[in-house]
């Protein structure tokens, strides 16, 4: 009796098993769970500078402020060059300087860690040394909640939307003030039969009249 009860329980357990395993396939859906190693070589090593525009709507969205931000890096360039001839002038006659100690090699950067299941995802990153969970429900539904805002004793009011098709997850958050919106859209694609995961990050931070973009893409791959 003991022998017969213990086959229907593991019976009943592989059919819970295959149904969990065979949720994703019924629904095309790609599996992102794992542990993912950045490809430094593939990524950008920070987020890109797109534009600094002008409030949605105004008259000098676009050139104005874009302008302003060149200018800006124009003039951080001449600070470069600047330091560069103060080194060759440290050393006369072209003679080397001594010796230095070899660079360390930089750290290999943190793993990012998924969890999925039919119901929900769970992003695990680590920042300055801490990990940074995030659990996404992937019901379809927007989440509201009010938010602490950092340096401020405000809240400010975060909308989530999340939507998971085939092999591409789409995250996106905003977060609105009195006086700022904050928007982050977060796409996980799938390629490579699964084994590379790419991250492309795009943000919009609006304060007053002014609106800045950035990008960033980042490539992952499984050990």
């Amino acid at each position: 009796m003991n022998r017969k009860r213990m086959v229907f329980c593991l019976v009943g357990l592989c059919l819970v098993c295959c149904l969990a395993f065979g949720v994703f396939a019924a629904d095309g859906v790609g599996d992102f769970s794992g542990t993912w190693i950045l490809d430094g070589k593939k990524s950008d090593p920070a987020p890109k500078f797109i534009a600094n525009l002008g409030a949605p709507g105004s008259a000098d969205r676009g050139g104005g402020g874009f302008g302003g931000g060149m200018g800006g890096m124009g003039g951080g360039m001449g600070g470069m060059g600047g330091g560069m001839g103060g080194m060759g002038g440290g050393f006369p006659g072209g003679f080397p300087g001594p010796k230095s100690k070899a660079p360390e090699a930089p750290a290999e950067p943190p793993p990012l860690v998924i969890e999925q299941t039919a119901g929900s995802i769970r992003v695990t990153n680590t920042v300055n040394g801490r990990p940074i969970i995030e659990n996404f429900p992937l019901d379809g539904e927007e989440k509201v909640e009010m938010v602490p805002v950092p340096n401020s004793e405000q809240q400010g009011k975060k909308k989530t939307k999340v939507s998971l098709k085939k092999n591409k997850l789409k995250i996106q958050e905003v977060t609105e003030t009195a006086a700022t919106r904050n928007e982050i859209k977060k796409e996980f694609e799938l390629s490579d039969g699964g084994k590379t995961l790419t991250l492309k990050i795009k943000t919009t931070n609006q304060m007053g009249m002014m609106v800045n973009q950035t990008e960033q893409k980042l490539v992952y791959h499984k050990p």
